[in-house]
């Protein structure tokens, strides 16, 4: 008989207090937003929540409106815009000013925390503690937020506690990881795969890995309790973007697919290894080609070095081209309009960015991971992330037969976030399932 589940909690906390949309934001976003629409169609009550001082509260509508968010979608949109108007011939560095400014003149976590006094008195929050027949389930980077008391107050309340884990990263390749993430990562996930019922993966490599670290680590986790979902491919259709809306340094690249640059997205850091497209193409300039590439994606750690070489390059602005604040819009049309996909990371925890380059009906050249193959299955070229001979070779027959022209035959490799997240329930049940033999008093209990 399957465990009677009386509510799914899904954290939310560290997303919802910032605008960033990468990787584990993007995941917990979607994941949120199947789970408000799930509960409109099923019986099951699936909820977002909050940690706030000590326990879990309904995630307010203003916040949900918002998309769990900081700031609504439209208000960055005119906060980009207005930058661009300010700033309009500057492709790097526009972020970073206007945070550097905001940080001077608008405190963040004091008015914060001002907010949350105010908000608290005219709507207070609405307490959610997880309990008998709740399972809470952790898709959030909650490694900052200081949440073990809590966890551990619902575990003894009869509640089952799990986490979504996307890689181990800042464990296997901690060279490649900011400094200050890793010194914060290790005792995190130490003590988190002590302190949970259940671990979920977002691949069938990652659960793999996370499987051996468990094991390693001596936690009481069985096999069992470590499981994955493969993580949706959702993305919003922009279809009617008007080209003359976009910033002119997107238009001006993009009018003839036959010159259009090949793409990148991702955060520009180290892990992400933009090094070897530098060289790559510096090699096919060298032979004379035409070819350019586009990085797309905020600044990030441990390229500083990279960003002046970017800066100070010969090509920069008509072949090499880095864009660090588009909106999703803007994505979607480079996304539709670039010859190729290439991602050549040193290590993954999923690779979003092939599934949805594929998506979009992009050919796919991606570094030789497991994960990457596991993602883009025989639908993408594989090359080694550490020396660019091998993806020169590629691109050369690449631009020699017009590769771009010809659409690739890959079938739908990803499921969309919905199909995810009917997935996360079935894992959920049957764990729950499964650990309510050794909790007997746990279905005795739910109302």
């Amino acid at each position: 008989m399957s465990f009677p589940i009386r509510r799914l909690l899904i954290d939310v906390t560290h997303t919802a207090m910032g605008d960033t949309n990468h990787g584990i934001q993007r995941v917990t976003r979607n994941i949120a937003k199947e789970a408000l629409a799930y509960s409109e169609t099923h019986s099951l009550p699936c909820i977002p929540v909050i940690h706030r001082d000590g326990q879990f509260v309904l995630v307010d509508e203003a916040c949900i409106t918002r998309g769990f968010r900081r700031t609504h979608p439209d208000q960055l949109h005119w906060n980009t815009k207005i930058a661009r108007s300010i700033l309009p011939n500057c492709s790097i560095g526009i972020e970073q000013a206007f945070q550097r400014a905001r940080k001077l003149l608008y405190p963040r976590t004091l008015v914060r925390k001002l907010s949350r006094i105010f908000a608290g008195r005219q709507n207070p929050p609405i307490a959610a503690n997880p309990g008998p027949g709740d399972i809470l389930l952790l898709p959030d980077a909650w490694w900052c937020v200081p949440m073990f008391d809590a966890l551990a107050a619902a575990r003894r309340n009869h509640a089952i506690v799990g986490t979504m884990i996307q890689d181990l990263i800042p464990i296997r390749n901690p060279e490649l990881c900011d400094d200050r993430f890793v010194a914060d990562f290790r005792p995190w996930i130490t003590k988190a795969i002590q302190s949970v019922d259940f671990i979920l993966g977002n691949s069938q490599t990652t659960r793999e890995d996370l499987w051996s670290f468990v094991q390693a680590e001596k936690s009481p986790l069985a096999n069992w309790q470590v499981r994955h979902v493969r993580l949706g491919c959702d993305i919003e259709s922009h279809e009617n973007v008007d080209e003359q809306q976009l910033a002119p340094k997107i238009r001006n690249h993009y009018g003839d697919r036959d010159a259009a640059p090949y793409l990148m997205v991702s955060t520009v850091e180290i892990r992400k290894n933009h090094k070897l497209l530098l060289d790559a193409f510096e090699e096919l300039w060298r032979q004379g080609s035409d070819a350019s590439v586009a990085f797309v994606g905020r600044v990030g750690w441990k390229c500083k070095d990279l960003i002046r070489r970017i800066k100070n390059h010969p090509q920069y602005g008509r072949r090499l081209l880095l864009f660090t604040d588009i909106d999703d819009a803007e994505l979607a049309y480079i996304y539709q309009n670039s010859k190729a996909f290439l991602f050549p990371s040193l290590a993954e925890g999923f690779g979003l960015p092939i599934a949805e380059a594929l998506h979009h009906g992009l050919h796919v050249f991606a570094s030789n991971l497991a994960i990457h193959q596991e993602v883009g299955g025989p639908h993408c070229k594989y090359f080694t992330p550490h020396e660019p001979c091998e993806l020169v070779e590629q691109l050369q027959q690449f631009e020699a037969t017009k590769g771009w022209r010809t659409p690739i035959q890959a079938p739908t490799v990803n499921h969309p976030w919905s199909t995810t997240f009917e997935n996360i329930i079935d894992e959920c049940q049957t764990i729950a399932t499964k650990i309510d033999q050794t909790r007997p008093f746990a279905s005795s209990m739910v109302a």
